[in-house]
């Protein structure tokens, strides 16, 4: 059984290279991409891939983009918590070493 970004590029790579008999073999990744399984487990990269592969292969399943498109939502929301945990990172690292405290400043004279 693939994992959710095993489906992602393997639908990716039907879609781009076209081998032979690649419609059927992409109609069974899609479909089974839609599983709210699935879904749950992709990547906002992975769901990229799928997006693009669904729109290689007409009809575009709206249900799955739908799906696609809540996921991305939920893995930006988890993306800029990461980012914003990164950023605060380095800031709170030089507040907790008192820099000031070694030139004789106190944090109410700043």
């Amino acid at each position: 059984k693939m994992t959710a970004q095993e489906l992602g590029i393997s639908a990716w790579a039907m879609a781009t290279l076209c081998p032979s008999g690649w419609g059927t073999v992409l109609t069974g990744l899609l479909a089974r991409a839609g599983d709210a399984e699935v879904v749950s487990e992709l990547n906002w990269w992975s769901a990229a891939h799928l997006e693009f592969a669904a729109r290689q292969a007409p009809p575009v399943p709206q249900t799955l983009l739908a799906a696609l498109t809540g996921r991305c939502e939920a893995e930006l929301e988890r993306i800029q918590q990461d980012s914003r945990s990164f950023q605060d990172g380095p800031p709170q690292a030089a507040a907790s070493l008192e820099p000031w405290a070694k030139r004789g400043q106190s944090r109410s004279e700043e």
